[in-house]
């Protein structure tokens, strides 16, 4: 009798400090990164026929509508947009970009790192939507010679749950090829690598996990990687790469989702806060459609309103 009550205290002792010894060993906190880019003005969904019948593909309302129901499932979520929002359909150009600011604003992107043609109306007209249509811009190698300090803030550090993300921008050091100079006056681009590597040390102790938002293209972001070690993530765009599969180079993931709003890039990270490690990755690139996520009706309705302008 007396056993059998030491063997059954024994196990009640071990099971209630299970919880307790699986914090230390395998506690993570799971966090969630959205992610796209190069939008490029899609704001109208494509209708596909295929053998399973027809559904809508891309567009602002289903773009928008993938992101709330992610937000929805609980899990602690960031939006980031890796740049080129501007460019690509009539509603853009005769609006100059408000159409894509006013959208944009209701998608809540967390980070949004401009690409080159969001300055296909110049600088001024860029800093004239943010400022009526405020955005959370980052770029870390965009400097302003007559302000003697760089064009937008250089990072933003998200508080997902108890993880902190810290997320720096890159834009394409090649933007004076890309841009017509008159759009760009003043601007100077600073070396991605060094402007990394600064930031990176600045931040390190402040955060859990560090991101770049990069709109440099598929091959800079590799040779970023290669360069320097000390970032964990790097969400890119510009070269409109479908990655199938995410890439680790130099021990830092890279990911990229395509163009044009069909895609959507979903990375899952569980961190040791206490470590901050990234302990496990998953993800997965997702079409945006019809047939996984419901479009926002009042997304397409400001769609449908902008589309008139152009019917006219």
């Amino acid at each position: 009798m007396i056993r059998k009550l030491r063997l059954g205290s024994f196990a009640l002792l071990l099971f209630l400090s299970l919880p307790v010894l699986r914090a230390p060993l395998f506690g993570q906190e799971h966090i969630r990164l959205l992610h796209w880019s190069d939008f490029h003005a899609a704001n109208q969904y494509q209708k596909i026929t295929g053998e399973n019948g027809t559904y809508l593909r891309g567009g602002a309302a289903l773009l928008a509508g993938a992101l709330e129901s992610f937000r929805r499932e609980g899990v602690p979520v960031a939006a980031i947009h890796a740049g080129d929002e501007f460019q690509g359909t009539p509603i853009c150009s005769i609006t100059k970009g408000e159409s894509q600011m006013l959208l944009l604003q209701m998608l809540r992107p967390d980070v949004f790192a401009p690409g080159n043609h969001d300055f296909d109306y110049g600088k001024i007209r860029l800093r004239q939507l943010l400022a009526k249509y405020p955005l959370p811009v980052v770029c870390a190698n965009l400097w302003s010679k007559p302000d003697g300090r760089l064009y937008f803030p250089a990072y933003r550090i998200l508080q997902l749950g108890k993880v902190k993300v810290g997320v720096i921008g890159l834009i394409t050091p090649e933007l004076c090829r890309l841009v017509l100079k008159g759009n760009i006056s003043g601007l100077k681009l600073l070396d991605p690598v060094k402007t990394v590597r600064h930031y990176v040390h600045l931040l390190r102790d402040s955060v859990d996990v560090l991101v770049v938002a990069s709109h440099m293209g598929i091959e800079e972001d590799r040779r970023l990687a290669e360069a320097f070690s000390g970032i964990d993530l790097i969400l890119g765009g510009h070269s409109h790469t479908v990655m199938r599969k995410i890439e680790r180079v130099n021990g830092v993931w890279i990911s990229h989702a395509g163009a044009r709003g069909r895609y959507l890039d979903r990375v899952d990270l569980w961190v040791d806060t206490d470590a901050d490690s990234i302990v496990r990755l998953e993800r997965e690139l997702m079409e945006v459609s019809s047939r996984r996520f419901s479009p926002d009706s009042s997304v397409q309705s400001v769609v449908d309103s902008l589309e008139a302008i152009v019917d006219k």
